[in-house]
């Protein structure tokens, strides 16, 4: 069974990046937050979904390479495992 997860910035700021994410492109409702500094991270909530914690640790990782990679943070990632 194929998951589908879908990160969308929200907002970004001097010190950090905010994140909505869910396996529902049309509702992401769980958020993650970046931190730009040390680019440590943190769940601020759950999605909703089944795979709701699943779902944000498999994106994290996606996102912090695409940062590496281009030196900014993307407006909207996908992973798909």
């Amino acid at each position: 069974m194929a998951i589908f997860v879908k990160a969308e910035k929200k907002e970004e700021t001097e010190k950090a990046v905010i994140y909505s994410y869910g396996e529902n492109p049309n509702n992401l409702e769980g958020i993650i937050e970046f931190a730009k500094t040390d680019l440590s991270w943190k769940v601020v909530k759950l999605s909703s979904s089944k795979g709701g914690k699943f779902s944000a640790v498999s994106i994290i990782p996606r996102i912090l390479r695409y940062y590496q990679e281009n030196s900014s943070f993307p407006d909207v990632i996908y992973k798909e495992s």
